[in-house]
């Protein structure tokens, strides 16, 4: 939902993991964050139009990683690819 404020957290165990924090729905597209992973990071997102907004990561080495989420506020579901 546009505006509604979400809390989360996530680690991962990979420094040559990048990732993108996007959105895309009715016809909207955004990129709220972009970088490299291996950090621990805590944040707040808040949408900015109705749709899906979520993590897109791309493992630049091949190996087996992995990404630890924590997530509060208002979500319908979470889906893995």
């Amino acid at each position: 939902m546009r505006g509604i404020a979400r809390k989360f957290g996530l680690h991962d165990s990979d420094e040559l993991v990048n990732f993108d924090l996007q959105g895309d729905g009715g016809g909207n597209n955004i990129s709220y964050a972009k970088g490299r992973a291996g950090e621990e990071e805590q944040s707040v997102l808040t949408a900015a139009f109705t749709g899906n907004h979520g993590w897109f990561w791309r493992n630049r080495d091949g190996q087996d990683f992995k990404v630890t989420l924590y997530v509060r506020g208002d979500y319908s579901e979470m889906k893995l690819p």
